[in-house]
């Protein structure tokens, strides 16, 4: 179903300096995956359904969880239920993994939300871990529109990647050979030495490292290869078998 959001000028605005506030920060809107205007809103979106900042609420009020003893990190689906009562848009609750996959990851490897923050170490697919405002992001959004803004934008770019940053950095992969019973070879990553050009895995988030792993091939023994700078579009190109 539709996830367009309501065009009411308290909701446009809200959008626009959450969006301003991504640009900030050097987030990619605009290119790579937040090319078309409909990514670019949902991201957005999310980020402020995770502070649960409705159209008339302002930016001091962005909740943190644990702040002040209050609780407050929500479920994937917990965020679609906001942003459907809130800004108007249609999402079903089944789109859960979308918002995560294509939202949330990104928003907690720009350095701006933490997952599970309901229960530290809660695996991916944990339906009951939530998503927070991060300690280092709150400021940021407290602060919007002050004039103490500029400097915490300066602040936390200083001791955070940027997303852009991020998503451009060549990646190294080394790969290993599996044998099957039947006598055929087969590579694929080793992802416990994949690595970016600097040497670590900060600029690729576990979660989208796991999506340029395709399944084994049932028949065919094959080859992949994957080349140039790491995005989550990646794909890995597997020749015909004859």
């Amino acid at each position: 179903m539709s996830a367009k959001p309501n065009d009411s000028t308290s909701a446009k605005a809200k959008i626009a300096e959450a969006a301003a506030i991504l640009s900030s920060l050097d987030f990619p809107l605009g290119k790579d995956d937040f090319r078309t205007k409909l990514r670019q809103d949902r991201i957005c979106l999310v980020l402020l359904a995770v502070a649960d900042l409705s159209p008339s609420t302002p930016w001091k009020s962005a909740k943190v969880h644990g702040e002040g003893g209050k609780s407050h990190a929500p479920r994937t689906r917990d965020i679609i239920n906001f942003l459907n009562k809130n800004y108007g848009t249609t999402m079903s609750s089944g789109s859960y993994d979308d918002i995560r996959r294509k939202n949330l990851d990104y928003l907690v490897e720009a350095g701006l939300v933490v997952p599970s923050a309901r229960r530290a170490g809660a695996s991916t697919n944990d339906g009951t871990r939530g998503y927070a405002i991060s300690k280092d992001a709150a400021p940021l959004l407290h602060e919007y529109g002050s004039s103490k803004w500029p400097a915490l934008v300066k602040q936390f770019r200083n001791s955070h990647v940027s997303l852009s940053t991020a998503l451009q950095r060549p990646v190294t992969m080394q790969m290993v050979e599996v044998t099957f019973p039947d006598g055929q070879n087969f590579q694929t990553v080793d992802r416990s030495t994949q690595q970016d050009s600097e040497g670590d895995n900060r600029g690729i988030p576990a979660s989208l490292r796991a999506e340029t792993q395709s399944p084994l091939p049932r028949r065919h023994s094959q080859k992949r290869s994957c080349s140039g700078p790491f995005t989550p579009q990646s794909r890995w190109t597997w020749p015909q078998p004859t």
